[in-house]
């Protein structure tokens, strides 16, 4: 094998390697396993993603380096919000693998509904 071959062997390797694949139960590792299981259960999930903010960097600066990388795999934003480096997302398993090996993802954590309580109201 010469040595342009072998080159272009190995950097086909390399761009294989780098291709999205379905992931495997289990695979994901920012991803807690219920979230996962969820998305492959339901087709989407409702998160909350916690954004890497450099020192100096604006929030929405590091929010719109996640949501760049979402762009083309099922994601809705349901909410940027603007004093924290948080983000409320829909997402199918798709997003959530790009969620999982994002550089600026710190957390991906299930959203959960909040109800408002009545003054005076016990559990």
């Amino acid at each position: 094998m010469s040595l342009a071959s072998s080159f272009v062997a190995l950097v086909a390797a390399v761009v294989l390697t780098a291709l999205p694949v379905d992931a495997a139960p289990g695979d994901l590792h920012r991803v807690p396993p219920d979230v996962e299981a969820a998305a492959r259960n339901t087709g989407a999930v409702r998160v909350i993603v916690k954004v890497d903010q450099p020192a100096g960097t604006p929030i929405d600066r590091a929010q719109d380096a996640v949501i760049a990388e979402l762009t083309g795999t099922s994601c809705r934003i349901l909410h940027r919000y603007l004093t924290s480096p948080f983000l409320a997302l829909e997402v199918g398993l798709d997003a959530l693998r790009v969620l999982d090996h994002s550089s600026h993802v710190v957390s991906v954590t299930a959203d959960f509904e909040m109800r408002p309580q009545t003054p005076g109201a016990t559990r």
